[in-house]
């Protein structure tokens, strides 16, 4: 893991500090990876469609690509719920609290996670109790913009001037088109 940032912030409880963390996994190649899959799609897209695109479905592609984007750092920069060493011995003190927390060992096997998942290489890092949220909308913004961009593509098609092209088999065994007649 990539510490990009870390402040202390008062705790949900009002009284306790927390760290939180701006971190990058241990395989960010996996982040810029799905980064550019998003942005080249999403400009072929426009190329191919703004042309013939109402307004409004120019800013739905911005508003969808922009809500993917936003999720998929907020995903791959938040801290998936590493236990610290210190907390790690506070969790054992709490039996109740240490029955909820389903941990498991990090990919690298650096440490414990926190509500593990999974191991997301599109993400770059683990999934655990404090990206889940994040990860999920970003699973639900992506889908929502590959719906709209399928709709917006078939709605773009001629179906009244389907390419329809009739071939002939000339005697030398080649296929020659015939000109379509309306």
């Amino acid at each position: 893991m990539y510490i990009l940032y870390e402040r202390r912030v008062l705790a949900a409880d009002g009284i306790n500090m927390e760290t939180k963390l701006v971190l990058v996994g241990p395989h960010w190649i996996g982040v810029l990876v799905t980064l550019c899959i998003i942005i080249v799609s999403s400009g072929m897209f426009l190329v191919q469609q703004y042309p013939v695109m109402p307004w409004y479905y120019t800013a739905m592609t911005f508003g969808l690509c922009g809500m993917t984007l936003y999720y998929l750092f907020l995903t791959t920069c938040t801290d998936p719920g590493i236990v610290r060493p210190s907390r790690q011995k506070d969790l054992a003190l709490d039996e109740t609290e240490s029955s909820e927390l389903e941990a498991g060992q990090l990919q690298n096997g650096n440490g414990v996670e926190a509500g593990y998942d999974h191991h997301c290489p599109w993400m770059g890092k683990c999934i655990g109790k404090g990206n889940m949220y994040a990860f999920k909308m970003f699973n639900v913004s992506w889908v929502l913009y590959v719906v709209f961009v399928l709709f917006v593509s078939i709605m773009s098609i001629d179906w009244g001037h389907a390419a329809v092209t009739t071939l002939h088999r000339t005697a030398s065994g080649s296929w020659v088109t015939i000109p379509h007649q309306d």
